[in-house]
């Protein structure tokens, strides 16, 4: 409707300027050349109109360009708070065509009002740009956004521009927590070099009472203090592998078994505490691994450690380990009763610092770090969605590929 006056309004001007139009407003054209003056006239007047619509499409098709190639994300609202565009970074994000977008209540793919609020803080400010940290979570993943509006259109509208900075603040957290974790090994470290000399003074006094004392009563109480002294060189153990610098450790042929049993060891209170009955299959328990001892424990931990919070809260937890050998690698299915995974978070359940825990609960690195452990061990880890509970599927390969591609 505005461009057909526009163009009415020019007609008129344009009569006017060649004498054609009377001052009650009719025609006065004179002959063929009035005519043929008139219509070149138009279409001199339509052909500079198309080049600027060309111009203006050109320039619109340039400023899609670079706001679908931006990395921010970047939206257009109403003063009604609804979306009147966005570009891919946003449409990737939340996995929602671009098109999708208009006339939806902004931030309508979280369940957070978080956008939604920073947005009536800014139309309802005196200021004609605001800043903002938000975090909020989207597809399960939670994000944080350095968020910038601005509004325009006398103030009837704002463009949101969003920087993702949520592997930022986790890697500040986790430097943080990194810099408290090797504290707390050179602290540990101290505490079982203590404990290990009074404990093998006990173990030396037990064998030595076991054999001068021939009371039934006696040796009884003895096998308990060996059998106590034992678990507690068990875990101190368990303890030193999981706070050693694991690049001190060179590859090794290592028995599975014995790796198996020392995450167990040290993730055993943890167990007890929420109910959680652990079972390992004995078949290919025995098998040998050629690998750096400490990252395969970590590994172990991890998955234990992200099984027993999964657990946490459920009816008859339990957890199960399989290991099974065949020709050319050993495969180690790690089981729990949780039910299986969504297969939609599939891809990113090993990227660094995604979680599905609460705020507070996790890192998001156990997983990342033990896929990168086993691709250095030229093997895989992938989430089994065949299987009914939730299933995660290590394989390495067996020492004789080894020897063989040696």
């Amino acid at each position: 409707m505005k461009n057909s006056k526009k163009y009415h309004s020019k007609l008129i001007s344009l009569l006017k300027n060649h004498n054609m139009l009377s001052p009650s407003g009719d025609l006065k054209i004179k002959d063929d050349h009035d005519v043929e003056l008139l219509i070149e006239e138009i279409n001199q007047q339509m052909n500079a109109q198309e080049i600027q619509n060309q111009e203006t499409k050109n320039e619109l098709e340039k400023l899609e360009v670079i706001l679908n190639a931006t990395p921010c994300t970047i939206s257009w609202i109403d003063r009604n708070l609804k979306y009147e565009g966005a570009n891919k970074a946003l449409s990737d994000l939340c996995e929602i065509e671009i098109n999708d977008f208009k006339g939806h209540d902004i931030g309508f793919y979280t369940n957070q009002k978080y956008f939604t609020n920073f947005a009536k803080t800014l139309f309802s400010s005196n200021l004609n740009t605001i800043y903002g940290e938000l975090e909020t979570e989207i597809n399960q993943e939670i994000k944080r956004f350095w968020v910038s509006g601005t509004k325009f259109d006398n103030n009837e509208q704002a463009i949101l521009i969003g920087v993702d900075i949520t592997e930022l603040r986790n890697l500040e957290n986790y430097i943080s927590f990194n810099e408290k974790l090797s504290s707390l090994g050179e602290m540990v470290t101290g505490i079982i070099h203590e404990v290990n000399n009074p404990l093998a003074v006990i173990n030396m006094n037990a064998d030595w009472i076991r054999e001068h004392s021939h009371e039934q009563k006696i040796l009884e109480h003895i096998e308990k203090i060996k059998s106590t002294s034992h678990k507690i060189s068990k875990i101190i153990k368990g303890v030193r592998n999981f706070v050693r610098h694991e690049e001190q450790d060179p590859f090794d042929n290592i028995y599975l078994k014995s790796i198996i049993d020392d995450a167990i060891t040290i993730c055993n209170g943890q167990l007890k505490s929420n109910n959680i009955k652990i079972s390992v299959s004995n078949k290919g328990l025995h098998t040998k691994i050629f690998c750096n001892y400490t990252q395969i424990f970590q590994v172990f931990v991890n998955m234990l450690t992200n099984a027993i919070d999964a657990l946490e809260g459920s009816e008859s937890p339990w957890i199960r380990i399989e290991v099974e050998e065949l020709e050319t690698i050993v495969r180690i299915n790690i089981i729990n009763s949780g039910v299986k995974i969504d297969e939609n978070i599939n891809e990113k359940i090993f990227k660094p610092f995604f979680t599905t825990k609460d705020m507070g609960s996790g890192t998001g690195l156990g997983l990342s770090i033990s896929n990168k452990i086993i691709k250095d061990h030229h093997g895989k880890i992938i989430l089994n969605n065949h299987h009914p509970n939730t299933c995660f599927q290590i394989e390495l390969p067996s020492i004789n590929t080894i020897k063989v591609a040696a």
